[in-house]
């Protein structure tokens, strides 16, 4: 995670907003607000109900060690929905949300204040417009990370974005619990072309961003694949199993 968020990858040192869709049990949102001060948002949506409930546990327990002057406090919860924690910063609190949802279903204006998103989830063929419409309403100089090489999306015409210089190289690997030893090739992106409101792909390119999708799906089907929020290093935080990966 440590790696992720460093100023050669996802610059979480100078950013604010940090939204990560796919969140799983919101691991990486906890560990990117208790070490990233700065970060004034941390938003994370999971689908899983299951996962969702490991994330607004362990928010639980983080309030319930450092309540008093100074410490984490539950802002609001619906239990089982959502849960904000809210920590002082420097010149407001700083708020930690994670919510139970479609991540495909999150709001432009949220999208628009995010500096960094995080996208560890296995993009289906039917996932193309779904990425489309969130690349469309990300700001300009937003860094994110996925799964794939969504380059292969533009066959016929340039992406608006572009890969970081330090991710291009394959040796460029991450921890995960589908691959803790060797690391894995994650992919990090940086918008550098503003896109319009009703920005679309090219027709043609979205067909062959499906063929390309489902193609990338049948050469990882031998491999597991990553849970959502999966991305770890030494030290990271654990879940009441001791489990270093998710659950399935």
């Amino acid at each position: 995670m440590l790696k992720l968020l460093d100023d050669d990858h996802m610059r979480a040192g100078r950013s604010d907003v940090l939204v990560d869709l796919g969140s799983g049990t919101g691991k990486l949102c906890m560990q990117a607000f208790l070490t990233y001060t700065n970060l004034t948002r941390v938003i994370g949506i999971e689908l899983s109900a299951s996962r969702f409930s490991l994330g607004e546990a362990a928010c639980m327990r983080l309030a319930a060690s450092s309540s008093g002057i100074g410490g984490y406090a539950v802002a609001k919860r619906v239990p089982g929905e959502l849960i904000i924690l809210e920590a002082p910063g420097v010149t407001a609190r700083r708020q930690l949300e994670l919510r139970k949802g479609d991540m495909w279903a999150m709001r432009a204006p949220e999208i628009e204040q995010a500096d960094i998103l995080v996208m560890h989830t296995d993009f289906t063929q039917a996932s193309v417009p779904h990425f489309k419409r969130v690349l469309e309403d990300m700001r300009l100089g937003c860094r994110f990370v996925t799964y794939q090489d969504l380059r292969s999306c533009w066959r016929r015409s340039e992406p608006p974005f572009q890969q970081l210089d330090a991710n291009l190289d394959e040796t460029d690997t991450f921890l995960t619990s589908w691959s803790s030893s060797r690391g894995h090739h994650l992919f990090c992106y940086e918008k550098h072309v503003a896109t319009r409101r009703g920005y679309r792909l090219h027709p043609d390119d979205i067909e062959d961003s499906k063929e390309n999708m489902g193609r990338k799906k049948r050469a990882d089907s031998d491999e597991q694949p990553p849970e959502a929020g999966d991305i770890m290093e030494d030290g990271e935080l654990t879940d009441d199993s001791g489990s270093e990966g998710e659950d399935s």
